[in-house]
């Protein structure tokens, strides 16, 4: 009798080693092992060991014949293996279909042979104006892209260009080559490119964050700035600087913005082992997973204020996202210092931020730019949240005209 029911008693904690091995053999594999079936053949091999050490600490000893109790380990790792392949599968690396023709994008080849894809309008005699997308790897599309042009339509040549790794651009071999300083370079080559001492910059959200760490690294390069919706500039903690959506639409969104397990899974491979994690998932496999989760109604959702009338079919982000250059920039930028003092020792332009009221970011995050920029101006924009550029350049265009040209009254 006692033995039933240690059996019963201590056969679910056994499957918890299972899973915990099975983890812990494949992600510690990963960290040495770029060959992902040799990986897999790890974990498998962790989770029945401890499976079997599970089952013989419960029996109290080596069981000799084929019995439930001696195929535990077997079963349980296979289950897990098969779940994995279940739920981890490939998905088609096809684009989202935005309804909307590809532009006509002209294109820059940096020093190192990438290629980055741009479209350009506005005036052609005017002031280079360079505009920075958000994501970061998630390029912008439709109305967006006009609003942006429309801010050149009077005296600036306006350059939109796909960041590396994302859009029309070249996708690096090594992903860990995605970073802060990459794309702080490739600003530097593309304004070099252009042929132009001096740019003027329009950045939004993580392209705010971008275009600061630019002015830093290249004083003087820069005569002023608008950010939309700006990212956190320096730590994601601290300072009262915590997400909060209780403003936003998001908290009237019913469905749930998850991540497929398989893209869980390779971007725990990315941290540890980048060349295993490209063989397990590569790019245009992860940047159609990144393409539908930016395509998610959950995001139009942030750009809203609660109880607003949600178009989730704007068809704003299509396809050209890149899920590892995404996180792998992110994860860089949690590491480098606080760039405010940079920021201050470069003698930075004016900026103007715009922002909407029911932003997810606080607006006690915008402290730290006025802590690095001797000028600030900012502009709260009543029923918007976060990432608005689209929805309303009947504000956003003249506001950044006026600026730009110092004609504002």
């Amino acid at each position: 009798m006692w033995g039933v029911i240690r059996r019963i008693l201590f056969y679910p904690f056994a499957l918890l080693i299972i899973i915990l091995a099975y983890i812990g053999a494949g992600l510690g594999a990963a960290r040495i092992i770029e060959f992902v079936p040799a990986i897999g053949f790890a974990a498998f091999v962790g989770a029945f060991a401890a499976g079997s050490l599970a089952v013989r600490m419960i029996e109290g000893k080596a069981s000799r014949a084929f019995n439930l109790a001696g195929a535990f380990p077997l079963i349980a790792a296979g289950a897990l293996a098969i779940s994995v392949w279940l739920f981890a599968r490939g998905y088609p690396t096809a684009p989202i279909d935005d309804g909307k023709q590809p532009a006509s994008n002209s294109t820059w080849t940096l020093q190192d042979g990438a290629t980055i894809s741009y479209e350009r309008c506005g005036d052609p005699d005017g002031a280079p104006l360079v505009f920075l997308h958000g994501g970061p790897a998630i390029p912008p599309r439709g109305a967006s892209i006009d609003t942006v042009c429309a801010i050149g339509d009077e005296g600036y040549d306006v350059y939109i260009y796909d960041q590396i790794g994302s859009g029309g651009s070249s996708r690096l071999a090594n992903i860990s080559a995605y970073s802060v300083g990459r794309h702080v370079a490739d600003l530097e080559e593309i304004r070099a490119q252009i042929g132009a001492d001096t740019i003027n910059l329009v950045g939004v959200s993580w392209g705010s964050v971008l275009a600061s760490h630019f002015i830093a690294a290249h004083p003087g390069r820069v005569s002023s700035a608008v950010f939309v919706s700006p990212g956190i500039l320096g730590p994601r903690k601290g300072d009262d600087v915590e997400y909060d959506y209780s403003l936003s639409a998001s908290s009237d969104y019913d469905g749930v913005l998850l991540p497929p397990l398989r893209v869980i899974i390779a971007g725990l491979m990315a941290r540890m082992n980048p060349g295993a994690a490209v063989n397990y998932m590569p790019q245009a496999e992860a940047g159609a997973v990144m393409d539908r989760l930016a395509a998610d109604p959950g995001l139009e959702y942030q750009g809203k204020c609660k109880g607003a009338s949600i178009n989730a079919g704007s068809g704003e982000r299509g396809s050209g996202a890149n899920y590892y250059a995404n996180l792998m920039t992110a994860q860089d930028l949690k590491r480098l210092p606080d760039p405010t003092g940079a920021i201050r020792a470069a003698s930075p332009p004016p900026i103007l931020i715009m922002r909407g009221v029911c932003d997810y970011i606080p607006r006690s995050a915008l402290g730290r730019y006025e802590g690095a920029f001797p000028a600030v101006t900012i502009i709260d924009v009543d029923r918007e949240g976060h990432s608005f550029l689209g929805a309303r350049p009947d504000i956003i265009v003249p506001a950044a005209k006026c600026f730009l040209s110092q004609s504002c009254e």
